[in-house]
């Protein structure tokens, strides 16, 4: 039975003492518990769970739940008090920024102690992968101690997800970092999920649960408070919370202005630090968006407007059946609008398909969205959906802000602006 799980947790609890005063921790300490008052609290209590191999666990719940301490207990880190875990394959887990890390050796050594940690052989093209995935440019050589928190994080994740986990734990990593970084993590997950890794991760977005799990669990008081689909239990828990959650938005991350990218001729230079997937010899150059008559905007207003998407392209060589397409992706990664040569109907002549360089435009009309930020993506395969071969995707093209058109809230990604409403009373 043993062989289907990746995780078996049978019936563990985590107690810890809590004194009235330091001075009964001190007396509990040195008496072996014969003095001192103290009372047992409960971090996790009686939790059971069977993972099987390749099975994505959301855990939610607030601050204090347990959350934490259960995943500390399947990384190793802490023993439960009671109970017993069984552990089939090998576990990378991010828990804490910097876990594991020497402040004092650079991210390269770093990286160079955490494979032996792992167990794992380095190779130049792994020290490559993790290096580029992190996306930290110099400070990769530099020490640790002056890395700020996002820089902690990028170097954490890339490595924990490049040490071929059989089981990946994440403690709320996935909250730290812009928006770029965050969709290349979770793309990066839905990849090791495709080749069968047990994903375990704790996640203050409902959403993100719903997307990435297979199933959800809500944890509450240390206990199991509901276990099951994950619309099912994260309605449970938002119908939960929602009188205790703060109303105030949580302010925006600053988004880069025109001063900070190469433009020439309305086009944006593609550097090393997008996320780029593709086979050698194909590459997108640059790119230019305009929304109505502006070119490359930082923030464009939720209304229905024009949108052209333009992308200069190189190919090693004639593409069969082109599949050219642009998406709007949100912050979890979702796909909120899509658009492609497939399901437009367009077909490219002989000559089309031999260009080895040129531009490849987009237009079309942009509806009323909902504020927020957005990732333009642009992507060429050979073939048809479904079938197709990845010949270069680019997933972070531009970073877009929509802002709200009024003062009115949208709760729709889309806004539908000529529907009729009626009430139509019985015959």
């Amino acid at each position: 039975m043993c062989s289907e799980y990746s995780l078996i947790i049978d019936d563990i609890s985590k107690q810890y003492k809590m004194y009235a005063s330091p001075k009964h921790r001190f007396l509990d300490l040195f008496s072996n518990g014969a003095l001192g008052k103290n009372k047992n609290f409960y971090a996790l209590k009686n939790f059971s769970l069977k993972v099987k191999k390749g099975e994505s666990i959301g855990i939610l719940g607030k601050n204090g739940a347990g959350k934490s301490t259960l995943l500390q207990i399947l990384a190793g880190i802490i023993p439960p008090s009671s109970g017993s875990i069984t552990v089939n394959g090998n576990v990378s887990a991010l828990l804490e920024l910097g876990a594991g890390f020497n402040p004092e050796f650079s991210g390269r050594e770093n990286i160079e102690i955490s494979a032996t940690i792992y167990g794992v052989r380095l190779t130049e093209e792994k020290i490559k992968s993790i290096i580029d995935f992190a996306d930290i440019g110099d400070f990769i050589e530099q020490p640790v101690k002056v890395y700020s928190s996002g820089m902690f994080i990028r170097l954490a994740f890339a490595i924990a997800s490049q040490m071929e986990p059989d089981i990946l734990i994440v403690d709320e990593a996935l909250s730290v970092g812009d928006l770029q970084f965050q969709t290349k993590c979770l793309r990066l997950i839905q990849k090791l999920r495709e080749k069968g890794c047990t994903f375990v991760f704790v996640s203050h977005s409902p959403r993100m649960v719903e997307l990435f799990c297979d199933r959800a669990i809500w944890l509450q008081n240390g206990s199991v408070k509901s276990d099951g689909e994950p619309k099912k239990v994260v309605r449970a828990y938002e119908n939960f919370m929602v009188g205790g959650l703060d109303s105030d938005a949580a302010e925006m991350p600053a988004i880069a202005t025109g001063e900070d990218v190469n433009f020439e001729n309305n086009f944006l230079k593609i550097s090393q630090s997008h996320h780029i997937e593709a086979k050698t010899g194909f590459a997108i150059d640059s790119v230019s968006i305009k929304v109505d008559d502006e070119y490359n905007p930082n923030s464009i207003v939720s209304k229905k407007s024009k949108m052209m998407v333009e992308a200069c392209f190189t190919l090693a060589h004639p593409v069969n059946k082109p599949l050219w397409a642009v998406g709007l992706f949100n912050e979890l990664n979702q796909p909120v609008l899509h658009f492609n040569t497939d399901n437009t109907g367009v077909i490219f002549d002989n000559s089309e398909n031999t260009n080895l360089k040129g531009i490849i435009r987009f237009t079309f009309d942009l509806p009323s969205i909902r504020p927020g930020e957005y990732l333009v993506a642009i992507g060429l395969d050979d073939g048809v959906p479904g079938t197709s071969e990845v010949l270069v995707h680019l997933y972070d093209a531009f970073k877009m802000r929509v802002t709200p058109a009024n003062e009115s809230p949208q709760a729709g990604y889309l806004q539908i602006k000529n529907g009729i409403v009626e009430i139509v009373n019985e015959k």
